[in-house]
């Protein structure tokens, strides 16, 4: 397998999007048994998400947002 050569150009852009990620998202890595990314993609059309990733993203953050929403209610009464 031949291996690709970088331009000096190239090598510089990968680095700087590489630490405009790094300043600008947390990243997660996930696993999850057998199966359940099958399951993901079977039911995408339904979540209006595009991707696996789109899916995971916005059920973790509902579920964030509820709990938020939860816990600021029992601060309220």
């Amino acid at each position: 397998m031949k291996k690709k050569n970088l331009t000096d150009a190239r090598k510089k852009q990968i680095s700087r999007q590489n630490e405009f990620i790094k300043n600008n998202y947390d990243r997660f890595n996930l696993a999850f048994k057998k199966g359940i990314r099958d399951r993901i993609e079977n039911v995408l059309w339904l979540s209006g998400c595009s991707s696996v990733n789109e899916f995971i993203r916005t059920a973790a953050l509902e579920k964030l947002e509820a709990l938020e929403r939860s816990e600021e209610n029992k601060t309220d009464l």
